[in-house]
């Protein structure tokens, strides 16, 4: 299809019915598989994300609105990664010892939603989705998001991902990473 809604009406189910802050509502735009419009509600927090490609990113919290911009710098000693709370197994544990990312650099947060805006907020900077289980409809939003910021969203490869797939989900997981720790996360992947 030349254009498709991509939406997740509640992110992170598990932590709605936690009556929890880290889930959220994803609504995306793409056509011929890009992401064009993103928007990411934070019911519980009271903010919402808004992009349009080549607009800018913006968050509207109760009456303001504002522009998403300028990255703050960072190197990949100070780097913090988005961890999903409720995960339980260990390959992300073994992935982060790998890479020589110690515990203390983990934020733990709800769904892919949340954890993608929090890199918007410049709160985490890496978000390791070693998976091929994720689907369109928990990313599309936050991509395009993150990417009018200027932050990067690829496959583990640094590969593009492609939307409104036959099976809509990632086949080689997903990176979400600041601009200033791409290359030496790639290499440590």
């Amino acid at each position: 299809k030349k254009g498709v809604w991509i939406v997740d009406p509640i992110d992170d189910t598990k932590d709605f019915e936690a009556k929890g802050d880290g889930f959220s509502f994803l609504c995306a735009y793409a056509e011929y598989g890009i992401p064009l419009v993103g928007v990411v509600y934070e019911p519980k927090k009271g903010r919402m994300f808004l992009a349009k490609k080549g607009s800018g990113a913006y968050l509207k919290q109760g009456n303001d609105v504002v522009k998403l911009g300028a990255l703050n710098s960072i190197t990949w000693d100070k780097s913090i990664v988005g961890h999903p709370k409720t995960y339980k197994g260990d390959k992300y544990k073994r992935l982060y010892e790998l890479m020589g990312i110690p515990e203390e650099r983990l934020k733990y947060a709800g769904g892919m939603g949340t954890r993608m805006m929090q890199i918007a907020m410049q709160e985490t900077h890496i978000i390791l989705g070693y998976t091929e289980s994720l689907k369109e409809w928990d990313i599309a939003a936050g991509h395009v998001i993150l990417e009018e910021m200027g932050i990067s969203v690829t496959d583990m490869f640094g590969q593009p991902l492609r939307y409104n797939q036959e099976v809509p989900k990632t086949h080689k997981g997903i990176l979400v990473v600041h601009p200033d720790i791409k290359q030496v996360t790639l290499e440590k992947l």
